[in-house]
């Protein structure tokens, strides 16, 4: 089957398998799934081996394929599609959304959003066709803005113009928020993680949802996906999470 390597910060990202599950909430990165990539990788780099100590972090999710008589589970098609199903008892409607991933989830959610507004009987008000959103809102499109945008960073945060093409590449446009909240306040480094600071740790928790170290750890920023979710660091974030808590009583 095909597997795909991609380069993500200073590792590479190398996947996937195509193992059923008939409980998403078991799957996990097993093993011998690890071996089986790694394997791929030495057949078509094999000058490259990739050992296991140099594995960093797995994950793995569940995508929700279309059922299928196809032979093998790669046989089966990957696009993405909406059926209804209805409440036990009830005529309710209840969208499925069936496949998809990263690089479509925005046209499927436009489209699952127009399933909905048909259900209601009623219009889509706005597109969000191009719309940027998140820290790509505003972004800027040339060297000459990026340059007056990280200068402004640089200034109202009180950092660096390192720290701020730092902060601008993890956060798009989103940093200014970030660095609007310091106050002049000098941001001090996590003694576990260098490359954050408490205070943008903190702000995320209040600004991101964030429940629980999981949360910001692995959902929230690339640190488990860069290999730096220690048991340290975990705890690290806990007290930063716990301080946080105890300000909202």
């Amino acid at each position: 089957r095909v597997n795909l390597i991609y380069p993500l910060g200073q590792n590479v990202l190398i996947g996937s398998t195509d193992i059923a599950t008939p409980d998403p909430d078991t799957a996990t990165c097993t093993p011998a799934e690890a071996d089986y990539l790694r394997a791929a990788v030495a057949d078509i780099f094999p000058a490259l081996p990739v050992t296991d100590d140099q594995i960093v972090y797995r994950f793995s999710g569940v995508r929700p394929l279309p059922r299928s008589d196809a032979a093998t589970i790669g046989a089966v098609t990957r696009d993405h599609s909406i059926t209804t199903d209805t409440l036990p008892r009830s005529s309710i409607p209840v969208l499925c959304l069936i496949g998809g991933k990263w690089t479509t989830f925005r046209g499927f959610s436009e489209q699952a959003a127009d399933a909905v507004l048909a259900h209601l009987g009623q219009p889509r008000q706005r597109s969000t066709a191009g719309l940027p959103i998140g820290g790509g809102r505003d972004f800027p499109q040339s060297a000459a803005e990026k340059t007056v945008f990280l200068h402004n960073l640089s200034v109202t945060g009180g950092i660096t113009l390192d720290r701020a093409a730092r902060l601008l590449a993890r956060y798009g446009t989103r940093a200014a928020l970030y660095c609007d909240s310091l106050n002049g306040e000098a941001e001090i480094p996590l003694q576990t993680l260098s490359d954050y600071s408490q205070q943008e740790i903190a702000h995320l928790i209040r600004t991101e949802r964030v429940e629980t170290p999981e949360d910001l750890i692995r959902r929230r920023t690339n640190i488990a996906l860069d290999g730096n979710a220690s048991p340290a660091a975990y705890a690290e974030i806990a007290q930063i999470l716990h301080a946080s808590a105890l300000q909202k009583l």
